[in-house]
């Protein structure tokens, strides 16, 4: 009964905020009718348009105040996020593009275009926007969003010392939880390259944000007979100067070679590799 009655509630309240949100939208869009030049009040109903779930007719006013005045920051703001909303990413990266023109400084519609361009899976650039965008805000709201967005790009490009450095507990519990948890990976492969050779794989990794340790072992088959084994281990750290790399390989079987040691360092600015065969 209790049960019933908290939903029934539930309903109730759901209903009335239903209400009142169509007859705040019913009154900016009679005050929009009326008034058309009504700039503020075309940009409250675009608002409480995007909150409703109507980013098509939100965008279609957003469009109307750049008519009005090209220049306008906040339509600006408001058509790339309809855009994005409806995962039109290209045209909204275009659109942030050509807003950049009158505004090359304006730290909020870089963060669109990078969020954008993050989409696209171009992370390099978005990277580059988000960075921007961090060192032209001009108030904390702007420059947090940027500095978030940077975080992320930077975990997408495998760069977690320099995520964990713009993060802290408080700005994103998820992107927190993903560089502080470790991650088990368990892989199996199969294929058959040419007649009579086979090959089987398993790889076992485990990895964290800063660093990982992964095992694996392939069995490879010529007509039925075992023609090569390999057991390898890897282990790699990355810290904000370099990314170290090291592993070994050995085989055994009629392919057998001598073992094989890699040791590796990479950072951004001079990557390179050493390799070790003994």
């Amino acid at each position: 009964m209790k049960l019933l009655s908290s939903l029934l509630l539930l309903l109730c309240l759901t209903l009335l905020c239903a209400q009142g949100t169509s007859s705040d939208l019913q009154s900016l869009r009679l005050k929009v009718a009326q008034n058309p030049i009504d700039a503020e009040s075309r940009l409250s109903l675009a608002y409480q348009l995007m909150l409703s779930g109507n980013s098509a007719e939100a965008l279609k006013h957003y469009e109307t105040l750049l008519k009005q005045d090209p220049e306008h920051a906040q339509a600006m703001e408001g058509s790339l996020w309809a855009l994005q909303v409806q995962e039109r990413y290209q045209e909204s990266v275009e659109r942030a593009r050509a807003f950049l023109k009158h505004s090359p400084e304006h730290s909020s519609i870089l963060s669109y275009q990078a969020y954008g361009l993050s989409q696209l899976g171009l992370h390099l650039a978005a990277r580059a926007r988000y960075a921007r965008a961090e060192l032209l805000a001009r108030d904390d709201a702007a420059r947090q969003s940027a500095k978030l967005g940077l975080a992320w790009e930077y975990i997408y490009l495998q760069d977690h010392p320099s995520a964990m450095a713009m993060l802290d507990s408080s700005q994103d519990p998820q992107a927190m939880e993903f560089l502080n948890k470790a991650r088990l990976k368990l892989s199996l492969g199969a294929s058959t390259n040419y007649d009579g050779l086979n090959s089987g794989t398993l790889t076992v990794a485990l990895h964290k944000a800063q660093w990982g340790l992964a095992a694996s072992y392939e069995e490879l088959l010529l007509d039925g007979s075992r023609f090569r084994k390999k057991l390898g281990a890897t282990v790699d750290w990355q810290n904000p100067v370099a990314n170290l790399k090291a592993s070994v390989n050995t085989l055994s079987g009629r392919d057998k070679r001598a073992v094989l040691r890699q040791f590796s360092t990479a950072s951004p600015c001079s990557p390179s590799s050493i390799w070790i065969n003994c």
